[in-house]
């Protein structure tokens, strides 16, 4: 009988031990572990039945002893779900660097926010708002507009105003080509200067934004003035035989070097009509003038050029010098020819 008894508390004492164990990883406490020897007396006690205490013990010990196993498990598992945790969180965070998010400012009926959006167009912002529009509530920019860094929405009722503002009109250079003046020549004939207009249009806001200008009125205040040149296409003969027309054309394109403006050649032109007719190998038999500048004697050209008797650029240089020497300008001396009948 004492063996038995022996046997049972030596049982009784490994199923507290393996107990405690238990605990110690659950963190219990050896008085819990005294709680439930007390249990086990207890029913001993009061049921009589010692089978029933040898069987709940031997529960106590099965159970006890998957325990352990599975808070080994857990912990496995719990370090299974925590790496999963983190490759979820990375792909997360993979695909949200991966997406297009915007900041998007949104004027609505007077009031303006800012938020983060990934819309990629107007219309998307409008949906994911939940805002319609129709022709009297409006959206700028139009509902298809890519979204692109800070986009600005503009959302609310549109309206109308008439304005006006100046316009100024930048004036062009122009160039006329004239086959009276020789090839290479280019003269400023007129200054070229900035116009001035009035327009006056409808414009469409929707609160502080315009979202479309159409012009209906234009009042010019300055009117525009193109800067003109004129450009010379005729073509010079090289050994300075010139034909009337073409010696005017070379004395039209001298004028600038002399400071006179072109319509200096108005007078010239007259003058040396009267005195050769612009022909090169005029001669006077009586006087003894000679050339386009009926110079006297006509051997005073050769100061300008051995070839004076033939080359009409050499009279012209020095009928030139002998105006701008007498009388300033030809204007000048056409006015001394009339009234004297020579120069």
């Amino acid at each position: 009988m004492a063996k038995r008894v022996a046997k049972k508390s030596k049982l009784r004492n490994r199923l507290f031990d393996a107990a405690r164990l238990n605990n110690l990883q659950s963190n219990l406490s050896d008085k819990g572990i005294s709680k439930i020897h007390g249990i086990t007396l207890a029913v001993k006690n009061v049921l009589g039945l010692r089978k029933l205490a040898k069987a709940f013990v031997c529960i106590f010990l099965c159970l006890t002893v998957v325990g352990l196993f599975t808070a080994s498990g857990s912990s496995k598992i719990s370090d299974a779900l925590s790496s999963d945790n983190s490759s979820v969180g990375a792909i997360a965070s993979d695909k949200l660097s991966n997406t297009s998010i915007h900041i998007i400012y949104l004027y609505l009926d007077g009031q303006t926010s800012q938020f983060y959006s990934s819309a990629e167009k107007v219309s998307d912002v409008l949906y994911q708002k939940n805002i319609m529009v129709n022709f009297n509530f409006g959206v700028y920019p139009d509902p298809d507009t890519v979204i692109d860094k800070d986009t600005q929405v503009f959302v609310g009722p549109i309206t109308t105003d008439i304005e006006t503002s100046e316009k100024v009109v930048k004036y062009k250079t122009v160039e006329v080509k004239d086959n009276t003046f020789p090839k290479g020549f280019k003269s400023k004939t007129q200054d070229g200067h900035d116009g001035k207009s009035n327009i006056t249009f409808i414009a469409r806001y929707i609160g502080p934004q315009a979202i479309s200008k159409t012009a209906f009125a234009e009042s010019v205040e300055v009117p525009v003035q193109d800067e003109v040149y004129t450009v010379g296409t005729l073509d010079l003969p090289a050994n300075g035989d010139y034909s009337p027309d073409t010696a005017k054309g070379f004395a039209k394109s001298e004028l600038s070097a002399f400071g006179w403006p072109v319509s200096e050649f108005v007078c010239l032109d007259q003058l040396w009509d009267r005195e050769s007719h612009w022909n090169v190998h005029a001669a006077n038999g009586a006087s003894g003038a000679y050339g386009i500048p009926q110079a006297l004697p006509g051997s005073k050209m050769a100061a300008y050029g051995s070839d004076w008797q033939d080359n009409a650029q050499t009279q012209i240089k020095w009928g030139m010098h002998y105006i701008q020497d007498r009388y300033s300008t030809p204007c000048g001396a056409w006015s001394h020819s009339q009234l004297f009948g020579w120069y």
